[in-house]
């Protein structure tokens, strides 16, 4: 008899890389809010997959993360011992260091392992020192070309047609929020659709989303064989 390799296991790397500059303060308990939200929703659909999420914040600087690489199942809520904004905003360093750190781990090339970066912020870059724009467009235009990386900005007081050209992210991976306290529930509603179904395509064998915030796109169940 044919002996059969088992399935190899999906694996998601989440990396949620969140503003904590001084325009964030009147948000902050939102944005607490709005990550524990994703956490929950990447945990609902975490079924026959292994994901790990990690943490990114930035201010004038990028300080180590708060969480890196750590099994979803472990995650623990975060509170406002964890997030306290204030000063200014290195967003390209941010997602720089970010992008860096994840292309290397070891499974970076694997065919099963897809990676989703979701980045939200507030306000434009104003003091990053190791990136600037091209570098970055340069990274995320050629990791969305191998189908396993999905890139996502959620942005306020920004043109966020203007973003997307910037970053080389598709339109539909963009979304614009309002800077307001209720402007970020709405904002993390968005994400958790999205994400929800992200992760049901990512358990049907699709690595990457291109029309995240589409609300005109629904998954339905697949057809059973005939």
């Amino acid at each position: 008899m044919p002996v059969h390799k088992p399935l190899k296991k999906l694996v998601n790397h989440v990396a949620i890389v969140l503003d904590e500059s001084g325009s964030m303060d009147p948000m902050r308990k939102e944005a607490i809010d709005a990550f524990n939200d994703q956490i929950k929703t990447i945990k609902a659909g975490d079924e026959k997959q292994e994901t790990t999420v990690s943490l990114v914040k930035f201010n004038t600087e990028v300080p180590e993360p708060v969480f890196w690489e750590l099994p979803v199942a472990n995650v623990r809520k975060i509170t406002t011992r964890d997030y306290r904004p204030n000063g200014m905003t290195a967003l390209l360093d941010a997602i720089g260091l970010t992008v860096d750190r994840l292309s290397a781990l070891p499974d970076a090339e694997d065919s099963n392992t897809s990676f989703l970066v979701i980045i939200i912020s507030d306000g434009e870059e104003n003091n990053s020192k190791e990136f600037s724009h091209a570098p970055i467009a340069d990274r995320i235009e050629k990791l969305e070309k191998t189908e396993r990386w999905t890139f996502v900005f959620l942005g306020a007081n920004q043109d966020m047609l203007k973003v997307a050209q910037e970053f080389k992210i598709t339109m539909l991976n963009v979304a614009q929020f309002a800077a307001s306290p209720s402007g970020m529930r709405d904002a993390s509603a968005s994400i958790s659709k999205g994400l929800s179904r992200h992760m049901v395509r990512k358990a049907r064998g699709m690595h990457a989303s291109r029309d995240f915030f589409s609300e005109d796109i629904e998954d339905k169940p697949e057809e059973p064989d005939k």
